[in-house]
């Protein structure tokens, strides 16, 4: 295991995170790994003196299809934060609940999408949170489950004394212009706006040997970011950031179960799955990712379908030091020959978290 770093992005703007399948007026409340990925790769291009020749070899220590062994470094999507209080997706591994309070509270267990890292290191470790499922400790509406102990560190975040909201999701209206007619045309733009004192963080985990010397570069990479933005929307002024950090973070305990929970997208190469990193016992939601290519000699270019398991997604340990890779997604011609003078990848790599071994009983998630 290495050093393992948080990294928080504290707003200057809203931000925009768009959801596949919908229109602009929606956003994501987090930015996928994958994404976040991506940033980091262009800005590095843009901000690094021979900027090409530099990503390139940055991404070869990445494991791909045909690569192995661990990459020098690993991040999670970036969720959302509210002053010491990180919130992390919904495991998909059952909780440890009574088989009454389970399908007492299926629907409340059902609805929520972040929880604390305090449930969060509970769940893995297969304690018994019945007692944390009180309706006090579910937030925004029931989509965010904290510990009783957290919840007064949240108290900055109250509207009135009511119950802490620590970020709220708007639809803003836009113009746009025709250049021929210069007829106008208004929309919605979906927005996430973070209080004060709240904002995102990512994960990250140093594997390779000079490990120092890449959280010196990542973190430099992560300041120029800030000022040019993440997600989308950025030419209208949405996703600045503050950097603040890296931060050492405690990493989570060694629980000796057979499975891992994954904190970013992930794309499993043939070998793991062949090992059996899905067979039995696994949980997860697919991710279909698309999109535009983002560099210079392909913005008209779309990037080849991928499917990846989503955040919280939970697999099996096939005894490797890292899973998934980055997937090859370089668009391709009518011919099948690809299309850009270079490689185009999307971001797969877990972020894997252990699981204790089942409780045994039954669950209600």
């Amino acid at each position: 295991m290495g050093a393992t770093y948080v990294y928080k992005l504290a707003p200057k703007t809203a931000f925009h995170f768009g959801l596949r399948g919908v229109g602009i007026e929606a956003t994501a409340t987090f930015c996928p790994a994958d994404t976040l990925f991506s940033a980091l790769c262009l800005t590095l291009r843009e901000w690094e003196r021979d900027g090409s020749q530099a990503l390139e070899a940055w991404l070869q220590g990445f494991p791909t299809q045909d690569g192995d062994g661990p990459p020098p470094l690993r991040l999670s999507s970036a969720f959302p934060y509210a002053g010491e209080v990180l919130f992390f997706p919904k495991p998909m591994v059952p909780a440890n609940l009574s088989a009454e309070l389970g399908r007492a509270r299926a629907k409340t267990l059902k609805k929520i999408e972040f929880v604390s890292e305090g449930i969060l290191r509970a769940w893995l470790a297969q304690e018994d949170l019945g007692a944390e499922l009180d309706d006090e400790l579910l937030l925004h509406g029931g989509q965010v489950w904290v510990r009783r102990e957290e919840l007064g560190k949240l108290d900055p975040f109250r509207d009135s004394q009511r119950s802490p909201r620590m970020w709220a999701v708007d639809t803003l209206p836009r113009v746009a212009v025709d250049r021929m007619t210069s007829r106008s045309a208004v929309y919605q733009a979906g927005v996430v706006r973070f209080k004060p004192g709240a904002g995102l963080f990512s994960l990250v985990e140093f594997l390779g040997d000079g490990d120092e010397a890449e959280r010196k570069r990542l973190t430099t990479v992560f300041e120029v970011m800030g000022d040019g933005g993440l997600g989308g929307e950025r030419s209208s002024g949405y996703g600045q950031f503050e950097l603040q950090g890296p931060q050492a973070f405690d990493g989570f305990e060694a629980l000796g179960g057979e499975l891992f929970l994954t904190l970013a997208p992930y794309h499993p190469t043939r070998s793991e799955v062949l090992a059996g990193v899905l067979d039995e016992g696994a949980a997860y939601g697919l991710l279909t990712r698309r999109g535009w290519v983002g560099s210079p000699e392909g913005l008209n270019l779309r990037r080849r379908l991928v499917r990846l398991l989503g955040e919280g997604s939970v697999a099996h340990h096939v005894g490797q030091a890292s899973y998934g890779d980055l997937a090859d997604v370089t668009p391709r011609d009518e011919t099948g020959q690809e299309a850009l003078g270079h490689k185009v990848w999307r971001y797969g790599i877990a972020f894997p978290v252990p699981i204790a071994r089942p409780a045994g009983r039954e669950e209600g998630v």
